[in-house]
């Protein structure tokens, strides 16, 4: 009796010290050299364009859409599921996306595509914080005009539980 009171509470011990952690978002590992250029003004209006899109996708809860946008060669691409519940606990924790203003971008030539940076501020319906609220794309620009998410953070990434 005293070994299973004693295996009771060493279970108890074991669960009440395991928590579930989601892995960090991934970060896109790029090998390819590239070199920032100035101008490229054709390209980051293909990159802001993306971003509309992007915000509209969301609001609609298209996520098999928006995980269509991430290029093959994005570390995005290698979880669904995880692409799914971060997607769904920023709609959750945040709902809907309202507006951004667009902050700064680089553009960077790479041999066969161009890659553009974008930043924005961007304000969501139950964002109720008083910091501004960070979205970073990077979009892969190939020459056939096609346009890839390699990259997507949004500030509540940072911030507790995620």
């Amino acid at each position: 009796m005293k070994k299973i009171i004693l295996l009771f509470y060493l279970l108890i011990f074991l669960v009440s010290n395991c928590s579930i952690q989601m892995k960090q978002p991934p970060v896109y590992q790029e090998k390819e050299e590239k070199v920032k250029i100035d101008g490229g003004e054709e390209y980051k209006e293909k990159a802001n364009q993306a971003t509309e899109n992007f915000h509209k996708l969301f609001n609609e809860g298209k996520y098999q859409e928006l995980f269509d946008l991430i290029d093959d060669k994005s570390q995005l691409k290698s979880d669904r599921v995880y692409w799914d519940r971060r997607l769904n606990d920023i709609k959750t924790d945040l709902r809907r996306f309202e507006n951004s203003k667009f902050t700064r971008d680089n553009t960077f030539k790479k041999s066969k595509t161009v890659e553009v940076r974008t930043e924005y501020i961007s304000k969501y319906e139950k964002d109720n914080s008083d910091k501004p609220r960070y979205e970073l794309f990077y979009w892969e620009i190939y020459e056939n005009g096609d346009v890839k998410l390699l990259e997507y953070k949004n500030g509540i990434d940072y911030e507790k539980g995620y």
